[in-house]
């Protein structure tokens, strides 16, 4: 997340070494009060749902169950905002360090997975409230839609390291040549579209000469049913 600030004038110049494109300071002043403003609604009206849902003389159901883990998927992606703001104020640039930083991608993405599922669970579970009534109060009970939230949370903290995993194989990859694209960096590269062309071009010559093979065995195949007409 963090960008060097350096003036371009001052640095030599260098074929293995490019300079990060920086949007305009509008771009940061917009999305540092888009996000102050999510973080405050975010915040408030998620603290107002977990309030209301965890009642003493309210008795929940299997949908409040789900809505009160998906309020606290929201309020952890709460959690990351301060850290994207002071980055949008700073002109994107990243100042607690590479340990929270991960930590931040880390919980937006947990929020991700995280939602997208619970979301899920609660869309299933007015399915069978609606269409299933009678055949899903077993199915719908507080304890299922308990275990079923655990289930949940584990898969995309699994999902969420995973895929910080390969986050960083891709960055160690995009920074072989600065930043640029593996994909675009493959075919703009002489040598690999050398290569490209060269694997293409073998394949397109070993099915030409299968071709004339199949093209014979035809021919012969057509000749002898001529021959077997022309015998009756």
């Amino acid at each position: 997340m963090a960008f060097s600030m350096a003036d371009p004038s001052s640095l030599p110049y260098s074929s293995n070494s490019c300079l990060p494109h920086l949007p305009p300071r509008e771009a940061s002043v917009v999305l540092s009060l888009f996000y102050t403003a999510l973080l405050v609604f975010s915040a408030l009206g998620n603290i107002l749902a977990l309030c209301l849902a965890c009642q003493k003389d309210k008795k929940i159901n299997s949908t409040g169950v789900y809505l009160a883990h998906l309020a606290v998927s929201d309020l952890l992606f709460s959690l990351a905002l301060p850290g994207k703001i002071t980055y949008y104020m700073l002109d994107f640039s990243w100042p607690f360090g590479d340990g929270l930083c991960r930590l931040t991608a880390f919980i937006m993405y947990l929020n991700t997975y995280g939602g997208v599922y619970l979301m899920t669970c609660v869309s299933v579970d007015r399915y069978l409230a609606v269409v299933c009534t009678h055949q899903s109060q077993r199915l719908r009970s507080t304890g299922r839609a308990k275990l079923i939230c655990v289930a949940v949370w584990v898969l995309a903290l699994l999902q969420t390291r995973a895929f910080t995993l390969a986050l960083q194989v891709t960055v160690s990859l995009m920074n072989v040549n600065c930043g640029i694209d593996p994909i675009i960096y493959f075919f703009a590269s002489t040598r690999y579209r050398k290569w490209l062309l060269g694997i293409l071009n073998l394949i397109a010559s070993s099915s030409s000469s299968s071709s004339p093979g199949r093209a014979s065995s035809e021919t012969q195949t057509g000749g002898s049913v001529t021959v077997v007409e022309n015998q009756v």
